[in-house]
């Protein structure tokens, strides 16, 4: 990240007293005389801390712009737009650092032969720098911030852990003294990675299978870029919809539409793939489902081979949850639930359960996490007993998996925890971020935080 040129900073004046010859309004002045003077003080109290307001917001007039790939995708820097020719989805491709063979593989169907010869890079994402808030407080985990290394260089980095906290990665998740960090459904949509898009289908490929399957006998049917299936009264088991992942790799001896468990791949560092992906067990789904009729909506995940299903009767207006044949919650619903057509979003994230409807939370449950049973299932499944349903929009997604400095699959933990005034910050972009798990000493005083780090909102985006 690098400021531009240096300008000037002003400010607005202040009020001031009312010069020789000038007169403040006599005490019995008309009240439309007070009213205007009432109004021109205002007008000049706005003006002044406006102009106070914005001397604390770095990149407006000098632009301050990122300079690495450790923020991707949220934040980029020179990059290729690259539009899938195989299924038309747009991804962003590091432009330092490109496919060897100059040739971006698509993350959302595989498709292997986006040529990137020729194409013009865009340039670097801009950002602001707003120092106000943390003049009053400290900065919290999970913001993303901007700080000033020892040597020097400005950064941008997500805080990771606090002051006093000894940080730790395991199996992608972080941990601060021992304890799972466990996100909401909030902070997790804000580093969530897409992994497929349904709507984006492969067009010139033939002979590709879907990767929504219904059973042998399943009533499911696609619908466009979505799916159906008609209310039936005398349904009896479940009949499920479940996903089956791509590779998404490129490689030729890997065949393309093989069921493969999701993984840390992304379309980004196409020029850095030198290292062994890890299994990612924090996957979710979101649709927009329509429901009819009456039964009951089951939604399933699986977390190393262990079943977490999730089952609401919307007459009933009841939820349950459970993790195997432990029973992890029960409880009442509103009426109304699927009046209309809802946004659902359902999966698992830092050993929790989450479903919300229109983004109110109706479930965030922890479950305890099993070893691994080496079997491979569906990651996840919508299904339904008697209801009709129609999905659309229908997206898969993970959690962000985090890498020791090493970059592979073993525990890491900090050398020692941070001080009183410490903060350790990350990328989200942990394959190819230089951040707290390699910086010496790992914490950053909280003097070195210069502010919070936004992307405006007049921006244009790829």
């Amino acid at each position: 990240m690098h400021p531009g040129e240096a300008t000037t900073r002003t400010f607005a004046p202040l009020l001031e007293r009312p010069a020789d010859g000038e007169k403040s309004p006599p005490r019995g002045a008309p009240p439309l005389v007070r009213l205007r003077w009432v109004i021109a003080a205002i007008i000049v109290g706005l003006a002044a801390f406006s102009a106070l307001r914005l001397w604390f917001v770095e990149g407006l007039l000098r632009p301050a712009t990122i300079d690495g790939p450790s923020m991707a995708p949220l934040l980029l820097p020179a990059h290729f737009a690259v539009t899938c020719g195989d299924c038309g989805f747009r991804f962003a491709c590091d432009a330092e650092h490109p496919p060897p063979a100059g040739q971006a593989v698509c993350p959302n169907c595989g498709y292997a032969g986006n040529d990137l010869a020729g194409a013009k890079a865009r340039p670097e994402d801009r950002v602001l720098i707003d120092r106000w808030q943390l003049i009053w407080r400290s900065a919290g985990r999970g913001e993303i911030v901007a700080a000033r290394l020892p040597a020097g260089e400005l950064v941008v980095k997500r805080v990771a852990a606090l002051p006093g906290e000894r940080l730790a990665i395991r199996e992608g998740d972080l941990h601060a003294n021992e304890k799972l960090i466990r996100k909401t459904p909030a902070e997790w949509r804000l580093v969530r990675v897409l992994v497929h898009d349904n709507d984006y289908q492969p067009r010139t490929s033939a002979g590709l299978p879907p990767r929504w399957t219904g059973g042998r006998d399943s009533r499911w049917r696609a619908d466009g870029a979505g799916f159906v299936i008609a209310e039936n009264q005398a349904a009896g088991d479940i009949d499920w919809l479940a996903y089956q992942h791509w590779p998404g790799t490129g490689n030729p001896l890997v065949p393309r539409a093989e069921p493969t468990p999701i993984c840390d791949l992304d379309g980004f560092n196409q020029g850095q793939t030198n290292r062994q992906l890890q299994p990612v067990h924090d996957v979710q789904l979101t649709c927009r489902l329509k429901v009819g009729g009456e039964g009951s909506l089951a939604l399933a995940a699986v977390d190393r081979g262990r079943r977490l299903v999730v089952q609401i009767d919307p007459a009933g207006r009841r939820l349950t949850a459970v993790a195997g044949e432990v029973q992890l919650a029960a409880r009442d619903l509103a009426s109304d639930l699927f009046r209309y057509p809802v946004e659902l979003e359902f999966g698992l994230c830092d050993q929790q359960v989450l479903l919300t409807i229109d983004r109110r939370t109706l479930l965030c449950v922890p479950y305890d996490r099993f070893a691994s049973s080496g079997t491979f299932q569906s990651p996840l499944e919508i299904g339904t007993r008697g209801l009709g349903l129609e999905l659309t929009q229908l997206k898969v997604w993970r959690d962000i998996h985090y890498l020791p400095p090493s970059g592979l699959a073993e525990p890491w933990q900090a050398a020692s925890a941070l001080g009183s005034s410490q903060f350790a910050l990350l990328g989200d972009n942990p394959p190819v971020s230089i951040d707290s798990r390699q910086w010496q000493p790992a914490g950053v005083p909280a003097r070195s935080i210069l502010g919070r780090v936004y992307r405006p909102f007049w921006a244009s985006g790829d």
